[in-house]
């Protein structure tokens, strides 16, 4: 970091150019060699494994792995097998 702040600014305008190129590039490369990535693939790649949160959880199976672990060891019925879903789902959602 700079202390004088023109300096500063220079040095990030100079990283952001750097880092606008270089993507530019394997953009570049992607329309020679390969086809472009799909707008679905970037964002699947992204949300691939990654647990639902909040009001995404509709449904048990959405609900944490550990959540669901405990619910099925604490539940003797099914009333409170799904009395205690419900309330999961509910908190989650908050």
């Amino acid at each position: 970091m700079y202390k004088d702040k023109n300096k500063q600014r220079e040095a990030n305008r100079e990283r952001q150019r750097r880092y606008k190129a270089k993507q530019k590039a394997l953009l570049s490369e992607g329309v020679t060699g390969k086809a472009l990535p799909q707008f679905e693939d970037i964002i699947g790649l992204h949300l691939k494994g990654v647990p639902k949160r909040g009001k995404d959880i509709k449904c048990f199976a959405d609900l944490p792995p550990d959540v669901q672990a405990t619910i099925r060891r604490i539940s003797q019925s099914n009333e409170e097998f799904q009395r205690r879903t419900r309330i999961a789902i509910d908190f989650q959602g908050m």
